[in-house]
């Protein structure tokens, strides 16, 4: 899966740093549209699905010196596997409500996606082909993959 958010995300009135002596906070919190706006450590942009305010748990991480594992949050806002992929294009929201509808999860908790099963293969892939792969995958196809 691939983890979309993760740890407290800031809200207006929040600290605009850790850095000891550092008063400034959070003036405006945005929601990023485009790649021409400029944010300092007082302006946040944030992604439209998630929100400011809201702790989504803490990230999977591994300290390579200890070899300690933690594991991440059920609370983390995923994608699933499939979805995160077909979604980097195919993000319309009826898109994304086909990939829903179909087993994925998009901007989900880790736990919803963990329930589910993505089904996307069965139409856009190998198992609606004839036997011995006679005809490409849906996906390949349109995607021009070999």
């Amino acid at each position: 899966m691939t983890t979309a958010a993760n740890g407290a995300i800031k809200k207006v009135g929040d600290p605009a740093s850790t850095t000891a002596g550092d008063t400034r906070t959070i003036a405006s919190v945005k929601v990023a549209t485009t790649g021409t706006e400029v944010f300092d450590a007082l302006n946040l942009a944030i992604s439209p699905f998630v929100t400011a305010g809201v702790d989504y748990g803490a990230a999977f991480a591994f300290n390579a010196n200890t070899g300690v594992t933690t594991a991440a949050a059920a609370t983390n806002l995923v994608l699933s596997p499939i979805s995160a992929a077909c979604s980097g294009c195919h993000d319309t929201n009826v898109a994304k409500e086909h990939m829903k509808s179909n087993g994925g999860t998009v901007f989900g908790t880790r736990t919803e996606a963990l329930g589910k099963t993505e089904q996307c293969l069965v139409c856009h892939g190998p198992a609606n082909n004839a036997l011995f792969n006679e005809t490409p995958p849906a996906i390949k196809t349109v995607h021009r993959w070999w």
